[in-house]
């Protein structure tokens, strides 16, 4: 009989390298680095050159790491229909050139939409978890994803677009509630996925227990109920959020400047709580009539804003705003069309409101300032966001549309429930009730510290 080797803990990633699954991903791996996990990195060169510029600042200084350029087409940087059929291309040929050695490995962290890793951890005899940059009742989401899909339960299908779905867990949610992308992307992901999920030796979640009991229980029985035969139920690991967590010596971002910002100067001259902050998250530019939509919402209410508008690059902002609005706004509000310090912005007094897409990452951080949400869902998983934060937590309010058609007059009366109506009293004090919830499921002994820290005991084992 052969002795068995036993390999020293060294973890394989594989992030979905858009923005809206990077960020949270980047985040998991500085978490990595402090407790001295070796690991191996595939990505594009843009997020090697990151990593490399973390390292030169001595981030990873203690640790043996890898940063593998294995993404080369352009499909792979984008949330697209094609992306994880162009990822699959690009990691099969790099694994299958010869010069790669999966033995090296006593673990992997995939995103969530990357089926395909589940596999090769079987094959390589390793286990898997996957990484799920959305909140946990999108766990339940890719568990059934072939329910969801062949039941019709689709934003397409107008029969059951406005009826509240039949599957375990998902029962407050409508079929216009679900992703376009469960249809959008590869056709047989959400055919795929809910295998690789039962497969996986865990998923992981950047959020807590507090803020997601009835979902996060619900995902925990349904992965019971559909364990693969052979194997225990994938442990469910929420950890989050991980904004609250110190970052590494060293890891500065270089993006930052150091003087104050033209926002936050701004917003040191305005009222408390009186600002209404809007911002779409940094992937896609706002339709024209969207943003004529929102500036005639704005002019109506007469509250001071803060815009941070996207722009196509060849744009200007004259040109994308309604003829003469900033003339007539300029005395109560700002319009950026640079970076903004988003995180800093939402965390100052000034701010009584958020206007935004309810992407997972925005409403963690308008949680940790404890600002309450006017819900303007665009795509993804953001109506599903939208129907959990105004009828389950209580946390926002909802602007009424149909998948990015809202009127002027919808806007403008969910700002003026949001920041001066009894419903937007309720959202701000249950708000403020979430962030002390998040701040303390962070704190040693709390509900996210004890799962991050079994979480890392678990990719640390030597095996």
């Amino acid at each position: 009989m052969g002795s068995h080797v036993e390999r020293p803990p060294r973890a394989l990633l594989f992030p979905v390298v858009a923005s809206g699954h990077w960020g949270p991903f980047l985040q998991l791996i500085l978490q990595l680095a402090t407790k001295k996990l070796n690991f191996t990195l595939l990505a594009d060169r843009g997020r090697c050159d990151e990593l490399k510029a973390y390292q030169a600042k001595g981030a990873f200084a203690t640790l043996d790491v890898e940063f593998l350029e294995v993404y080369t087409d352009p499909s792979t940087l984008s949330l697209r229909k094609d992306l994880v059929p162009a990822m699959w291309t690009n990691l099969e040929s790099f694994i299958s050139n010869g010069e790669f050695d999966p033995s090296r490995y006593t673990c992997m962290i995939s995103d969530m939409f990357l089926y395909f890793c589940q596999d090769l951890a079987d094959k390589w005899g390793i286990p898997n978890y996957f990484y799920v940059t959305c909140p946990t009742y999108f766990g339940l989401v890719l568990l059934h994803g072939e329910g969801i899909v062949d039941g019709g339960w689709i934003p397409q299908n107008p029969v059951k677009r406005k009826q509240f779905l039949d599957l375990p867990g998902l029962e407050m949610f409508t079929g216009g509630d679900m992703p376009m992308a469960l249809t959008e992307m590869e056709p047989d992901l959400f055919h795929l996925l809910p295998r690789a999920i039962k497969g996986s030796a865990g998923l992981v979640f950047n959020s807590f227990e507090e803020f997601e009991k009835k979902p996060l229980s619900d995902l925990r029985d349904q992965l019971k109920l559909n364990a693969m035969p052979g194997k225990g139920p994938p442990t469910v690991f929420t950890i989050g959020p991980l904004l609250l967590l110190p970052g590494i010596p060293g890891a500065l971002d270089d993006t930052k400047p150091v003087e104050k910002s033209e926002s936050i100067a701004w917003l040191d001259k305005q009222q408390k709580s009186s600002v209404l902050f809007i911002c779409f998250g940094s992937q896609r530019e706002l339709p024209e009539p969207l943003i004529t939509g929102i500036a005639s919402g704005l002019e109506d209410t007469g509250v001071p804003f803060l815009w941070a508008l996207r722009i196509p690059p060849q744009s200007s902002k004259i040109e994308s705003l309604p003829e003469g609005f900033e003339s007539r706004t300029q005395s109560r509000g700002l319009v950026l069309t640079s970076w903004v310090p988003q995180q800093e912005i939402l965390l100052h007094p000034s701010v009584g409101g958020f206007l935004t897409h309810c992407g997972w990452n925005s409403i963690l951080e308008s949680m940790l300032g404890g600002v309450p949400i006017a819900a303007f869902p665009l795509y993804a998983e953001q109506r599903m966001n939208q129907r959990y934060m105004v009828n389950a937590v209580k946390t926002a309010v909802a602007i009424e549309g149909e998948h990015g058609q809202y009127e002027a007059k919808e806007i403008a009366a969910a700002i003026m429930r949001l920041l001066k109506g009894k419903e937007g009293v309720e959202a701000r004090q249950n708000m403020q009730i979430m962030k002390e919830m998040a701040y303390a499921a962070m704190e040693e002994g709390g509900s996210s510290h004890k799962n991050l820290q079994n979480f890392l005991a678990e990719v640390q084992r030597v095996r």
